[in-house]
């Protein structure tokens, strides 16, 4: 009889001790809201898909400006010829902030 009760209390503080940092992980401050993990994916998108994307733009831009830079002199408009090909695509790449796409 003793043996079993003792048995039991040794059960239910293991018990507890097992359950009690549920509590902990249960607290609302802890938990990430759903505007938290929509920006966590922005930027976990940002870095490894699009920020790639964005440096494989601007060194193709940088060969089409090469390649267009005889016609854009002769045009008049180098400037705004590499702005569109290869000073905007590496703005975007280089100087916006993670996950920032607006």
């Amino acid at each position: 009889m003793v043996s079993q009760f003792k048995l039991i209390i040794i059960a239910a503080i293991t018990l507890t001790m097992i359950l009690a940092p549920c509590s902990v992980w249960a607290n609302n401050e802890n938990v990430l809201t759903s505007s938290e993990q929509i920006k966590i994916a922005e930027m976990t998108t940002d870095a490894i898909v699009v920020r790639p994307l964005g440096a494989v733009a601007t060194v193709t831009g940088l060969v089409v400006f090469v390649v267009a830079l005889p016609f854009a002199a002769l045009g008049g408009n180098t400037k705004s010829t590499f702005k569109t090909l290869v000073a905007n695509p590496a703005v975007f790449t280089f100087k916006r902030p993670i996950g920032g796409f607006e």
